[in-house]
């Protein structure tokens, strides 16, 4: 089977306040140079400049102009990127699609870490459990990105970044609080500050909504009941600088929320609910001296998701269904750069992945009890990378050529490759170009779920990205085309006849994004 896509994206966005006042440099608003400081391209910062990477920086001032919008429906508004459901009701999974790729195909970074849920279909995670307040930053990073980041960055990363900079005060306090119709109500409490040696943050948000049905009333009777929400997220993060070439940090954070949903897009359920919850938790170190960096990650995540429907208001085929999900991962990394020389700067890399699932499912039918034996499994992976960045002619020429090399319990090893070449005409103009490849291993659910539609005879996605582009930036206009060809072979998809996952041949997309400012 063969499948071929076309896509165009543009977004068009101004305001006559970014012409009347200075904008700091290191705003995604800033359209003055091309040289933004970015982290997700390379791992660590670098100019924007320096890099062909398609980036889009969304930065603090921007989101506190959009403090009433969630990330998903913040992320909607980028070019190529959109979220199914973020403009849905409250609670209802935020699906990242980002240049024609379909679920799961976009990873989550949270402060450059890479999060991820393995109970999910397609081992995507839940936008619905990240508050904008708690969002500083956030960068986005087309393309294939699988040889720094792995699995799942078939399309592009999206990395949320959490840490606050330039704190001096040793105690800050920020409060806010919104409220909106339909009895939405949202606050935030921040306190944050820098003592010396040690920094450190804390967070408190809530939204709570009464919300609406989702589903459409095609009859007219207007009784279908209003889905409502309710989440918290709860975060704390310290960092303590030992001497000045070494930093450790530790953080927490906790989000969760309960919502309403319906059966379906024609069918209301007045007590079918969700109940959904994160635990993430790590720490990490930080060593620069000289012409060498090193940093070193540990994640721990705990994630549950809970289905409960309860149909005794009209009973059905199904007069009671509790859906158990829980999953755990682990994330170890360590990296180093090394500037070998004023043209030349090296990158050397591993990181370690595992992550497990549980699901427990009942059922309650006129034909009787459902209760099958609960289902566990896990998968691990480990990978090592490597990157060389080459500059030349004034920096004007800048060129990244990298691999990385993966070895997975079930698949054995693969390999994919970056070849991301740019050049900068002027200060205001640049042309770039890349050729990578990415890959993604199937899920734990795509393998093994026991309802039937595991298959575990299914191959990891291979894909091959293409893309060319030029940039111009100046004081008061910025626009950027981008050109993007993308080939996957051995795509993971559903078949609705079978009922279960299988690979398709091949799948081919052509795509154009234009972005104006």
């Amino acid at each position: 089977m063969k499948k071929k896509f076309f896509i165009a994206a543009a977004v068009l966005s101004s305001s006559l306040a970014y012409a009347q006042k200075p904008v700091p440099a290191n705003s995604a608003d800033s359209a003055k140079n091309l040289d933004e400081l970015i982290i997700t391209a390379t791992k660590s910062p670098v100019k924007q400049s320096q890099t062909g990477k398609v980036v889009t920086v969304i930065g603090k001032e921007e989101i506190e102009k959009n403090a009433g919008k969630t990330i998903a429906q913040l992320l909607n508004e980028q070019a190529g990127i959109t979220i199914n459901g973020a403009y849905n009701v409250t609670g209802n999974v935020q699906t990242v699609f980002m240049r024609g790729a379909s679920s799961g195909r976009t990873l989550i970074l949270l402060d450059g870490i890479p999060v991820s849920d393995p109970s999910m279909i397609n081992n995507e995670f839940d936008l619905n459990l990240f508050s904008i307040n708690d969002v500083e930053r956030i960068e986005i990073c087309r393309g294939a990105q699988s040889t720094l980041y792995g699995s799942d960055a078939i399309a592009g990363v999206i990395n949320i970044i959490t840490v606050k900079k330039d704190v001096s005060k040793p105690f800050n306090v920020k409060a806010t609080a919104a409220f909106g119709n339909k009895g939405t109500v949202r606050t935030n409490l921040q306190l944050y500050g820098k003592a010396k040696k040690l920094t450190y943050t804390a967070r408190y948000a809530k939204l709570k909504t009464n919300g609406f049905s989702a589903a459409y009333d095609s009859s007219g009777n207007k009784d279908f009941d209003k889905d409502g929400y309710n989440g918290d997220v709860v975060s704390a993060a310290v960092q303590y600088q030992v001497i000045p070439s070494l930093q450790l940090r530790t953080f927490l954070q906790y989000s969760g929320y309960k919502a309403d949903i319906d059966a379906g897009v024609f069918a209301d359920e007045k007590d079918y609910t969700i109940k959904n919850s994160n635990l993430s938790s790590g720490f990490g170190a930080s060593f620069k001296k000289g012409i060498v960096s090193v940093t070193g990650n540990y994640q721990y995540g705990e994630l549950k998701r809970k289905y409960l429907n309860d149909s005794t208001d009209h009973p059905g085929f199904t007069l009671y269904e509790d859906n158990k999900y829980s999953a755990r991962t682990q994330y170890a990394e360590l990296f180093g750069n090394i500037a070998a020389a004023k043209w030349l700067t090296v990158l050397i890399g591993g990181d370690y992945r595992w992550a497990t699932m549980h699901q427990k499912y009942f059922s309650l039918s006129a034909f009787g009890p459902y209760d099958p034996d609960a289902f566990d499994s896990s998968l691990h992976q480990t990978s090592f990378y490597a990157s060389l960045f080459f500059s030349a002619l004034n920096k004007k020429l800048n060129v990244e050529i990298g691999g990385r090399t993966n070895k997975h319990s079930r698949y054995g090893n693969n390999t994919t490759y970056t070849i991301n070449p740019s050049y900068n005409i002027s200060k205001n103009w640049r042309v770039f170009g890349s050729i990578a490849s990415g890959f993604k291993a199937p899920s734990i659910f795509q393998l093994y779920d026991k309802s039937g539609s595991g298959n575990p005879d299914l191959q990891p996605e291979k894909s091959v990205n293409y893309e060319v582009g030029v940039q111009q930036s100046h004081q008061k206009f910025n626009s950027r085309i981008v050109y993007f060809h993308r080939d996957i072979k051995n795509g993971i998809d559903y078949d609705y006849v079978q009922f279960s996952y299988y690979n398709f041949v091949k799948q081919s997309v052509d795509g154009l994004e234009l972005s104006l400012r």
